[in-house]
């Protein structure tokens, strides 16, 4: 049957693993491949020449409209650098910018919940696994409710939204489904409670275009973010791209 790759940025560390894509891909007769920038998606046509390529934003655009409805822009909040702590990351003055602005530095919540600390002392014995609703429980009021309980009305709203019924409805895994949905909302949180973001990532920046977050959008370590920026033209009024270390110390203290 038809196999569709949802918008990427395609980047191959060595060419070991690009022909052994080639071969899979160029193989399948029907696979189509979404690429969210006008260099994924030349290079999608060059290398996988027997699929289907289609350039396409990404696909948080699909949710504006919910995530602008559920979370309201603020005038008065947070200002941080919200940075990758991964090999994607490619600059590591970053946190010493930060640090000279006396700003937070931190990633995604959502990866202490999954990987350090509560997260990590919550994972269930395989037998409990089973239980209907058990791993839901734990992550909902364990892992994340009792670390930030102000936020627990709005994570059961969110949860229960009428649009994402009938999405959890049609989906074969549930309780995976369910699971990306809260991973969402966290993320939407954390960026919704700032007024001013610099970030190395791109979901960081369009969600903070969404929602009228000012924000300053630097590389990451293979250029995806400058190449979405400049295929889609984000000349939002709320983000600029910041290219150098300079422009984002001038981006901050415009911003002062």
């Amino acid at each position: 049957g038809p196999i569709y790759i949802m918008p990427q940025s395609i980047h191959f560390l060595n060419e070991e693993s690009l022909d052994a894509a080639k071969s899979v891909f160029n193989a399948h007769p029907n696979l189509t491949i979404f690429c969210r920038d006008q260099r994924s998606f030349d290079f999608a046509k060059d290398h996988f020449s027997h699929c289907r390529s289609i350039l396409a934003p990404d696909m948080v655009f699909m949710l504006a409209s919910v995530i602008q409805m559920f979370f309201k822009k603020r005038k008065k909040g947070k200002t941080k650098f919200l940075i990758r702590a991964d090999k994607e990351s490619a600059n590591e003055k970053l946190s010493k910018i930060a640090h000279d602005f006396n700003l937070a530095s931190e990633d995604w919540e959502s990866y202490t919940w999954l990987y350090d600390g509560r997260g990590k002392l919550a994972e269930l014995p395989e037998m409990y696994k089973k239980l209907p609703g058990s791993v839901y429980a734990v992550r909902e009021l364990w892992q994340r409710g009792i670390s930030k309980p102000h936020r627990l009305p709005d994570r059961f709203k969110w949860r229960f939204l009428k649009r994402f019924a009938a999405v959890l409805a049609a989906m074969p895994n549930r309780e995976q489904t369910l699971f990306s949905w809260m991973i969402a909302f966290d993320a939407l949180r954390q960026v919704s409670e700032c007024v001013l973001i610099v970030t190395d990532r791109l979901h960081v920046h369009l969600t903070a275009c969404i929602l009228g977050v000012k924000n300053g959008f630097i590389s990451n370590s293979y250029h995806k973010n400058e190449q979405f920026y400049t295929t889609w033209k984000m000349q939002n009024k709320n983000s600029r791209f910041l290219a150098t270390d300079a422009e984002i110390t001038d981006f901050l203290k415009s911003n002062d």
